[in-house]
């Protein structure tokens, strides 16, 4: 059965001395949700076709292709082949590539890259030329760190480092500063209210709670939302219980009482629990259960939880 990954949202734990992480994940057995993190995130396909939904965009890679993660921005990844499908994962953050010991350089250079909008969340397809230069830098990247040979560290510095500054070379001449400011602050809100809806969706929620927990008005909770996830605070709210009960399903499809599955789920009406599983998977939590049942008896292949 495939097993869900839920990223919590807080820092990524990288080492002090080498803030680098390279990651070889199959996702037709993990399933990355929506998350963020405090690094910035490098995806490439290694086999199979994944899409990616971020900053109110879906994207869809093939082999070969990639993505570069702005550090806070909301994403998910998913496989959407039939078959394999597996990807490298990235992380690391800047302070590797600037050292203390130059903050002229650090003022200069590491906040701007990622302070536009549009680089946010940066394709990477082969057969563009600065793609295909982009992507040859990860590559390498990959390779010296899976071979570790002497000095592996220090090469990984100077690769992310002209990486950087190939970055620096795609940044819209004239960065909005005001509108990431506000862009920044919507992402903050919508991040500390996920969060809370995260910690609380399996007891009754409404908007104002939502709204209270981050203090601001109903309205402006809404209008948050909308702009940053494209959702209402509610429609998260569902689609989040909806996830957890698919979850719940995959990991236990012996489970007897979609009651009890319902109010595992946070849902305190089996009717209406019913009704809004439909809603966003297409059929029923018994007709799904049973789909997962038959799939793992005939081991023809894994399920994966409802994606939001």
């Amino acid at each position: 059965m495939k097993q869900v990954k839920k990223l919590e949202p807080n820092a990524k734990d990288l080492p002090a001395d080498y803030p680098l992480e390279i990651a070889y994940t199959d996702l037709t057995k993990v399933y990355e949700s929506l998350h963020w993190h405090d690094c910035v995130e490098v995806v490439i396909v290694n086999n199979g076709v994944v899409e990616i939904q971020a900053s109110n965009k879906s994207l869809t890679l093939q082999a070969g292709q990639g993505v570069i993660i702005a550090p806070n921005a909301m994403h998910s990844l998913r496989s959407v082949s039939m078959d394999s499908c597996s990807i490298y994962d990235v992380h690391f953050k800047s302070n590797f590539i600037f050292s203390y010991e130059q903050p002229i350089l650090a003022n200069k250079y590491q906040n701007v890259v990622f302070a536009a909008p549009s680089m946010q969340l940066i394709p990477l397809q082969e057969g563009h030329e600065n793609d295909d230069a982009i992507l040859d830098l990860i590559n390498d990247l990959i390779a010296v760190n899976l071979t570790k040979k002497i000095g592996y560290d220090l090469q990984s510095r100077g690769i992310l480092t002209e990486l950087w500054v190939m970055l620096l070379q795609q940044l819209p001449e004239v960065a909005p500063v005001e509108p990431k400011r506000i862009d920044s602050l919507n992402n903050d809100r919508v991040r500390a209210a996920i969060t809370y809806i995260e910690e609380n969706y399996a007891i009754p929620l409404t908007l104002e709670d939502i709204a209270d927990s981050i203090h601001i008005s109903k309205s402006e909770c809404c209008r948050c939302f909308k702009k940053t996830i494209n959702l209402s605070p509610i429609e998260y709210l569902m689609k989040y219980r909806i996830y957890v009960a698919t979850k719940i399903l995959i990991e236990n499809p012996d489970i007897k009482s979609i009651s009890d599955l319902a109010f595992s789920s946070g849902f305190n009406n089996s009717s209406y629990f019913n009704k809004v599983f439909r809603e966003y998977t297409g059929t029923t939590p018994t007709r799904y259960r049973k789909k997962i049942r038959e799939a793992a008896k005939n081991n023809s292949g894994s399920f994966q939880p409802y994606k939001f």
